[in-house]
């Protein structure tokens, strides 16, 4: 049916510059089957991220096939939806989504004490966790 989606896919483009309340925008395009929308009405993009669940949905006109979400939250998994939506009552189509894991600067390594003594103390330390964008690399310990 035309209008239903083929594919679907999403990229972060990060820009911290733009505001104090965004870190960039995550665009989600996407191609659809045959060419006629004359009974598409619009697109229904729903979004949320996985840390604050709230829901938020945007509406394009059905001559667009790509939008942009902006971007609240690093290190998150942002959940997006695409959904046609027809002026007469179709065979609904099942909305197609995609996740899109947001990069931001790894947390800080949990730092264990093993044991101690009067003398000495032993502390070991896990890797940070790491949310895409960077790599990182071990420390060596040095006795002393």
């Amino acid at each position: 049916m035309d209008g239903y989606l083929h594919s679907l896919d999403a990229f972060f483009s990060h820009n911290e510059d733009r505001d104090n309340k965004t870190f960039g925008d995550v665009t989600a395009q996407w191609t659809t089957q045959g060419g006629e929308k004359s009974l598409l009405k619009q697109y229904n993009i729903i979004w949320y991220s996985h840390d604050d669940r709230v829901v938020q949905t945007k509406y394009v006109s059905p001559d667009y096939s790509k939008s942009t979400i902006p971007v609240t939250r690093l290190k998150s998994i942002y959940d997006i939806v695409v959904e046609p939506a027809y002026f007469t009552d179709t065979l609904p189509q099942q909305p197609q989504n995609i996740q899109v894991m947001i990069p931001g600067p790894p947390d800080p390594p949990e730092i264990f004490l093993r044991s101690s003594t009067p003398d000495e103390f032993v502390i070991e330390w896990g890797e940070p966790r790491l949310y895409g964008g960077c790599e990182g690399e071990g420390v060596p310990g040095v006795p002393q």
